[in-house]
């Protein structure tokens, strides 16, 4: 059991450190606080279906 909650929140650390490299390599301004940061590594497995909705959307439909 706790071993499935480290694996739960390393992942989240990592979906979050991508997002900043992601963010870093594309020079946005718009970077994450430190509380969405925490937010975002708890509910990680929401963050990555918006992120990859969006991500699709805007491929196939080109940058509005």
């Amino acid at each position: 059991m706790f071993s499935i909650i480290i694996n739960y929140l390393f992942i989240g650390v990592f979906w979050v450190f991508l997002l900043d490299v992601i963010g870093y390599l594309l020079k946005s301004n718009n970077n994450l606080t430190p509380l969405e940061k925490v937010v975002t590594s708890l509910f990680w497995p929401i963050t990555f279906i918006i992120f990859t909705y969006y991500f699709i959307k805007t491929f196939i439909d080109g940058s509005n």
